[in-house]
This record gives structure tokens, C-alpha cells and sequence, in this order.
């Protein structure tokens, strides 16, 4: 066998190569698993958000049906506490308010003049003052209607 010959002896065909493999199953099982995973997060993240204002309102109901068994002082107390803490998680901003700027800040939140104009003025610096006289059952039922309809569903 000539030289030539041996060298072409060892030439093969030429083939194409293999197609490539997809992604191995196991990083299918765990793209749809992490997938799950954090749909699942949001669907509780939702509802628990959800039954949070639906605790926020019942919460405002019970401190509004406390506080009109409690004396005079104790429920201006208590409803400025639930306005504050309203106002707190709906608008950081207002925390350092006080007198008549808390007084605008609560009606320019909650849409209404009552505040500024009707019986919330006790909720100003009347607040820090010796009540003169009780909340009325119509300022509870003013301030609990004011915050379950500024509460978000």
C-alpha cells in the first residue's frame, strides 16, 4: 500500500453532529417548582392583605364600641389613638402634626370638613385640654363611618 493509500484509509465520512440534548428534566422541574413556589407567595400575600382590612374595619367598630362605654377622657383618648394610627399607615407625613394642621391633614385625608368645622375639633389641641363635654353618639358614628370608608378594600 502506497502512502497515499494509507492516508486515505483513515479518512472517515463526514457526519453531522448530534442535534443538542434540551435542558436536562430536572431544571424543568425545578423552574416550574420555583415558579409555584412564588405564585403561592403572592396568592397569600394577597389574601392576607385582604383579611388585614377586613380586621382593620372590625378593629375601628370594637374601638369605636369601647370607647362610648368609657369615660369622657379615656374615649377622646382612644379615638385620637385610631385616628393617629390611621393617618400613620395610610400617610407617614402627618406624624408630627398637631392642632390645626393635624385637624386639615385629617380632612384633606378622609374628604370631609367635619375636622376643621364640626365636632372633630376636639380631636385639635382640645384634645390636650379638660373635656368640657362627651362625644356625641353621632361623633362616633361620624368618626367609625369617616375611617371604615377612608380604609381601603
Amino acid at each position: 500500500m502506497s502512502e497515499t493509500e494509507k492516508i486515505l484509509s483513515q479518512l472517515r465520512d463526514i457526519h453531522e453532529p448530534l442535534p443538542p440534548t434540551g435542558l436536562p428534566i430536572s431544571i424543568w422541574w425545578i423552574t416550574t417548582a420555583v415558579a409555584a413556589i412564588v405564585l403561592l407567595g403572592l396568592v397569600l400575600m394577597l389574601r392576607h392583605k385582604k383579611q388585614q382590612q377586613t380586621t382593620d374595619s372590625s378593629t375601628t367598630a370594637n374601638q369605636v364600641a369601647v370607647a362610648k362605654t368609657e369615660p369622657t377622657e379615656q374615649a377622646r383618648l382612644r379615638m385620637a389613638r385610631l385616628l393617629r394610627a390611621h393617618m400613620k399607615k395610610n400617610s407617614a407625613s402627618t406624624q408630627q402634626l398637631t392642632g390645626e394642621a393635624w385637624l386639615q391633614a385629617l380632612d384633606e385625608h378622609l374628604n370631609t370638613t367635619w375636622f376643621t368645622q364640626g365636632e372633630g375639633r376636639q380631636f385639635g389641641d382640645a384634645l390636650y385640654q379638660p373635656a368640657t363635654q362627651s362625644l356625641s353618639e353621632e361623633a362616633y358614628q361620624q368618626l367609625q363611618h369617616l375611617l371604615e370608608q377612608a380604609t381601603p378594600a
